[in-house]
Order: structure tokens, then C-alpha cells, then sequence
């Protein structure tokens, strides 16, 4: 790296995420690259090639805990479809949750949001058994995107799904039919998602049926990580009262902010030089225009919040 991007990249990584340091990463990181002379043998660098280097810089690449390693290895052998990259940081966010007293169910439900929807990126499994117990499609919300999802937001009303790590809570029913509470542990990304009523729940708009008669595309939600009818109580059962539930989109404030990845760098076991991602959407945004239609399917109703208290963990 050029030392006087790399002197500018340090400055940048030692701000406290905020919005404003956030906004600075498209303006601020654009305008010095249009200001600095590059060799003529070495190409510009593109703005996601510098957060993806300044996403590590003064970090050490620490190996991970033998525990973690065997328990990494595990599941990538029983579910060798996810990508080994969110799968270690899923690991790495539930040992540190449940360092501190969280999440002491023995069972992680993974969400790989980089994944298109018409895909199956939901996973859950018990670290005890290292074994993979579900693994199915799930929904996000309309205002993150169609069919890939590229925005999230921790504003009621956004309709947009929230990043992070959050901890199951009790089963209800209500307007959405049986239901999940869960409450977010991602200062900023997702702990208004139980005001927000972000809950699991079944969804009539993610049955084979549906997706059939819409073109192979299911529905979306407000927010809310929808399931097929036909699964849906069998995974909230399972993954309800004090399991953890790992949402994952490559976004660089969120990794390198984030308590439970505590600037996670990827092992030698999942290094990869596509560490982070920043697209120009994935911004929080406050609502989604009145009248919007997803791009996947007709707008699904879902019920307003049915949750106006959040209970102690």
C-alpha cells in the first residue's frame, strides 16, 4: 500500500464507528484515491480493495483455540455447501457470547445473507453433536434488497433486516402465526430488532407454492428471517430459549465493530483476500418509499409490532 494511503487508511480504522466516520469510508476514501499518483504499473485501487486491506491493519492473524479448530472443522465437513469464512466468524461470535453467559444452548442457527434468496442459506447446528441439523431457505426484508439483499437498517419502519448476533427468547402466537422472539447483541446493527418485532416465524410467501407460481422467486418480509410453513415450527423449537442465531453480510463497519467478532482476522483455515465489502446500498437507510414493490414477488403482509417492552437478558 502507498505509505501515504497507508498513513490515511490508519487514521481512518482508529475512528470509533459512528455515522459520520461511516460516510467518511465512500467520500473520503474516493477523494484520496482521485489525489494520489500510482505508478504506472500499478493499478488505482478500487475503494472496496481499501477496506478490504484496512480491515486488518495493526491486527495479528491470532490462531484460533483448539476448540474452535475442531469444532470448525466439523461442521465444514457436514456442511460443506457454507462458506468457511462466515462459518469461522459465526464460531468466533458464539464462543465470545457464550464467554459472557450467552447463548448457553449449545445450538447456532447461521444466515448467510450474501447469498441470493432463491438459495438455501440458513443453517443450524448443534456444537455439541457437531452435527447439522436444519438447513433451509429464509427471507429478508424488502427494504434490504431483492432478490441480494444490500441494505440493512436498526429503525423501525425501515422494513430492512438487521446484521449481527442475537439470542433466542421465547415462542409466541400472534398475527404472524407461531412465532420466535429474539433479541439483538450488536450495539447499533441490530438491538432494536425486539422493538422492532424482528421475529422467526413461518411464511406462506416462502412455500414451494408460492415460489413456483411467482417465477421461482419467494417473497420477503419486514425484517423478519421468514420460513416455509412446512418448517418452521420445527426449527423454532429448536433453536428457541437461549441459542444464538448469527446474521452475516460482508459489511465492514459492522465486522470491525462488532463485541462478539472483536476485529475477527480470518484463520489460515478460511483466509480468503475478500474480507469485507461495502456496497453503496448498504447504508442504514430510515424507510423504504411508500408504494415500493420487492423485486422478487408481491409485498407480503406482514402485521405491525406486536412488542412494546424488552425483557432483561
Amino acid at each position: 500500500m502507498h505509505a501515504a494511503m497507508l498513513t490515511y487508511s490508519l487514521t481512518l480504522v482508529a475512528l470509533p464507528p459512528s455515522p459520520t466516520t461511516s460516510a467518511l469510508w465512500d467520500t473520503s476514501l474516493e477523494q484520496a484515491v482521485n489525489h494520489m499518483k500510482f505508478p504506472q504499473t500499478m493499478a488505482k485501487p478500487t475503494i472496496q480493495d481499501l477496506l478490504v486491506e484496512t480491515a486488518t491493519l495493526g491486527r495479528s492473524q491470532a490462531p484460533l483455540p483448539d476448540q474452535l479448530v475442531s469444532t470448525l472443522t466439523s461442521l465444514k465437513l457436514v456442511a460443506p455447501e457454507i462458506d468457511p469464512l462466515v462459518l469461522e466468524r459465526a464460531i468466533v461470535a458464539t464462543s465470545s457470547a457464550r464467554e459472557q453467559g450467552l447463548g448457553r444452548k449449545p445450538i447456532i442457527t447461521v444466515i448467510d445473507y450474501g447469498r441470493p434468496a432463491s438459495e438455501r442459506r440458513l443453517w443450524v447446528f448443534n456444537l455439541s453433536e457437531h452435527k447439522k441439523v436444519f438447513w433451509e431457505y429464509v427471507a429478508h426484508g424488502v427494504g434490504s434488497g431483492g432478490e441480494l439483499a444490500s441494505r440493512w437498517s436498526n429503525i423501525n419502519g425501515s422494513l430492512a433486516s438487521s446484521l449481527g448476533l442475537y439470542v433466542t427468547r421465547g415462542t409466541y402466537v400472534g398475527n404472524r402465526g407461531y412465532s420466535l422472539r429474539m433479541i439483538g447483541l450488536d450495539h447499533g446493527f441490530n438491538d432494536q430488532a425486539y422493538r422492532r418485532s424482528i421475529v422467526m416465524h413461518g411464511a406462506y410467501y416462502m412455500t414451494p407454492e408460492f415460489r413456483n407460481k411467482h417465477g421461482g422467486f419467494f417473497g420477503q418480509s419486514h425484517g423478519c428471517p421468514a420460513l416455509d410453513l412446512a418448517v418452521a415450527e420445527k426449527v423454532i423449537n429448536y433453536v428457541a430459549r437461549g441459542s444464538l442465531v448469527f446474521v452475516h453480510w460482508p459489511d465492514a463497519q459492522w465486522l470491525a465493530s462488532s463485541r462478539w467478532l472483536q476485529g475477527h482476522v480470518p484463520s489460515e483455515l478460511t483466509a480468503s483476500p475478500k474480507l469485507v465489502a461495502q456496497s453503496p446500498q448498504s447504508k442504514e437507510i430510515d424507510s423504504v418509499p411508500s408504494g415500493r414493490k420487492p423485486l422478487n414477488g408481491p409485498l407480503p403482509i406482514d402485521s405491525p409490532p406486536e412488542i412494546s417492552t424488552l425483557p432483561s437478558l
